[in-house]
C-alpha cells in the first residue's frame, strides 16, 4: 500500500454523534408534535365552524317554513272575501324559493364537512408519520450518543470519505484480464465483481515469442507473458499479485487489531459503514451503528453485472461502471505505447540480416570479457571470434532474429536478438564497451547494447 493510504482522514463517533445530535433530534420531534397538534386543532375548528353554519341554515329554514301556514290562511281568507291575495301569494313563492336555497346551502355545507374531514385526516396522517419518524430518530440519536459515551475509552478512529464513490475507489481496486492480443475481456472489481468488458485494448503487448524481453527495464511494463496478462493502474502484474492486490487492507497499529473491522463514514450521505462486518464481535461499537460496506457494494454490483461494460461508453453509467472505466484509462496509461511490436517480418537470408543488425552482432562479440561470462555464452563468444559463423534466421515479429551455432560436442547453442526496426543498419558502428551483461539467474544469459537485446540459452540443445 502506498504512503497516501497511511494518512487517511478520520472522524470519531463522538464527532458524528455529539450531544447536540440528540438535542437536535429532540427539537425535530417537538416540532413534529406541534405540527400534529395544530393539524388536529385545525380539523376540530373547521368541524365546529361547519357545524355552526349548518345549524344557522337549519334554523333559518325552520323559521321560513313556520311562516308558510299563516300565508296560506291569509290567501284563503282573502279569496273567500273576494279580496286581492296576490301580495300573499308573492310572499309565499318567495318563502318557498328561500327554503329551496337554504336547503341547497345546507346540503353543500354537509358535503364540505366530509371533504374537509378527508383533507384534515390526510394532514393528520402525514403529521403522525413525521412524528413517528422523528420519535424513532430521537430514540436512535439518544442510543447512539449514549453508546458513544460508553465506548469512549475504547475509541477506534473511523475513516472519513466525502462520497461512497471515494470509499469504493480507495478500498476496491480494479484490474483487467487481457488476451494475448491485448484485448480486455474481464474487469475484476475488488472481490465483489467480475464483469465482461468490451472495446478495451492495451496500446502494446509483448509477443509470446519475445517473452524473454520482460527482464529488460523498458519492457517490464508490457503485458504479454502467460502469467502477466493482467493490467492494473500500477501496470502489468503476475496472477498472484493481481488477485492479492485488488483489495486494499487498512494498516492496523498492532497485530491485535487484525481481528477488528474497519469503519467508514460517508459525509454526503451521513452514513456509517462497517467493512469486514463479520469481525463486529471484536468491535467496541454496537452492531446497529453501522451498515455493511460489503452488502452495499453487492447491491451495486448486482445492478452492474447484468451486461458487458463498454470501456468507451460516454453515456451516464452507474457508480461502479464509472469507476471501472476510470481505472481502465489509468491502467492503459501505464503501458508505453511506443513499445509497439509489428508482425509480418519476411524470411530473410544471412546477408540481409547482416545488413540490418550485423554491426550490433560484431560489437556483441568484440565486447570485453567479464568474469560473469561462462557456459554457453562463453563458448559462443569463443567460437565466433575464432571464425565460426552462426546460422541466423528471422522470426515473425519485425526486428526479432534467432541464431544457432554448433559446438564441438555437436550440440547447438541457441539464442535470440531483438532490434527495434528504427535502429536497423546503424550509420555509426556501436561501441563494444557499451554492452551490458545483465544478472541472469534464469535459463538464459541476457545482454543489451543500447536498444538491442541479446538472449543466449544456458542449456545447449541436441536438436
Amino acid at each position: 500500500m502506498g504512503s497516501d493510504n497511511l494518512h487517511m482522514e478520520t472522524i470519531s463517533l463522538a464527532e458524528i454523534f455529539p450531544p447536540s445530535h440528540q438535542t437536535d433530534a429532540e427539537a425535530i420531534r417537538l416540532q413534529a408534535e406541534r405540527a400534529l397538534a395544530e393539524a388536529v386543532a385545525a380539523k376540530d375548528a373547521a368541524k365546529a365552524d361547519n357545524k355552526a353554519r349548518v345549524s344557522r341554515l337549519q334554523a333559518e329554514i325552520k323559521k321560513v317554513k313556520d311562516s308558510i301556514p299563516s300565508l296560506w290562511r291569509s290567501i284563503s281568507t282573502r279569496e273567500k272575501a273576494g279580496l286581492d291575495s296576490s301580495v300573499d301569494k308573492t310572499q309565499l313563492a318567495c318563502a318557498e324559493e328561500r327554503i329551496a336555497s337554504l336547503e341547497g346551502a345546507t346540503k353543500a355545507a354537509v358535503a364540505d364537512r366530509l371533504e374537509l374531514q378527508k383533507q384534515y385526516d390526510r394532514l393528520i396522517a402525514s403529521a403522525t408519520k413525521k412524528l413517528t419518524k422523528a420519535s424513532e430518530a430521537e430514540k436512535t440519536a439518544r442510543l447512539k450518543v449514549e453508546g458513544v459515551s460508553q465506548v469512549a475509552d475504547r475509541h477506534q478512529a473511523i475513516l472519513r470519505f466525502g462520497t461512497l464513490r471515494d470509499a469504493v475507489g480507495h478500498f476496491c481496486k480494479v484490474g483487467f484480464k487481457l488476451t494475448h492480443d491485448g484485448e480486455a475481456t474481464e474487469a475484476h472489481f475488488g472481490k465483489f465483481l467480475r464483469l465482461r468488458v468490451l472495446n478495451g485494448k492495451s496500446p502494446a503487448m509483448l509477443p509470446a515469442e519475445l517473452g524473454w524481453l520482460w527482464r529488460f527495464a523498458e519492457y517490464k511494463p508490457l503485458p504479454g507473458r502467460p502469467d502477466r496478462l493482467n493490467l492494473t493502474e500500477k501496470g502489468t502484474v503476475d496472477d498472484n499479485t493481481f488477485s492479492w492486490g485488488l483489495e486494499v487492507k487498512y494498516p492496523r497499529k498492532s497485530s491485535s487489531e487484525w481481528d477488528t473491522p474497519t469503519f467508514l463514514y460517508i459525509e454526503d450521505q451521513r452514513k456509517l459503514l462497517v467493512k469486514d462486518g463479520s469481525r463486529m464481535a471484536y468491535s467496541p461499537y454496537p452492531p446497529d451503528f453501522f451498515e455493511s460496506f460489503e452488502a452495499l457494494l453487492e447491491r451495486h454490483a448486482n445492478g452492474q453485472a447484468s451486461q458487458p461494460l463498454d470501456l468507451e461508453a460516454t453515456n451516464p453509467l452507474p457508480m461502479l461502471g464509472v469507476i471501472i472505466i476510470e481505472a481502465w484509462r489509468k491502467a492503459v496509461a501505464t503501458v508505453p505505447a511506443q513499445s509497439n511490436f509489428k508482425s509480418g517480418q519476411a524470411r530473410l537470408i544471412q546477408s540481409q540480416i547482416d545488413d540490418l543488425i550485423g554491426p550490433y552482432w560484431k560489437a556483441f562479440l568484440d565486447a570485453p570479457w567479464e568474469a560473469s561470462i561462462e557456459g554457453s555464452y562463453a563458448l559462443l563468444k569463443h567460437r565466433c571470434t575464432r571464425g565460426e559463423t552462426p546460422n541466423v534466421f528471422a522470426y515473425e515479429t519485425l526486428g526479432h532474429f534467432g541464431f544457432r551455432i554448433r559446438t564441438p560436442d555437436h550440440d547447438w547453442i541457441i539464442g535470440e536478438i531483438y532490434c527495434p526496426p528504427e535502429h536497423f543498419s546503424p550509420s555509426v558502428a556501436p561501441e563494444p564497451t557499451m554492452l551490458t551483461n545483465l544478472d541472469s539467474p534464469g535459463d538464459a544469459w541476457l545482454a543489451e547494447l543500447g536498444p538491442v537485446k541479446f538472449c543466449i540459452r544456458k542449456a545447449t540443445s541436441r536438436t
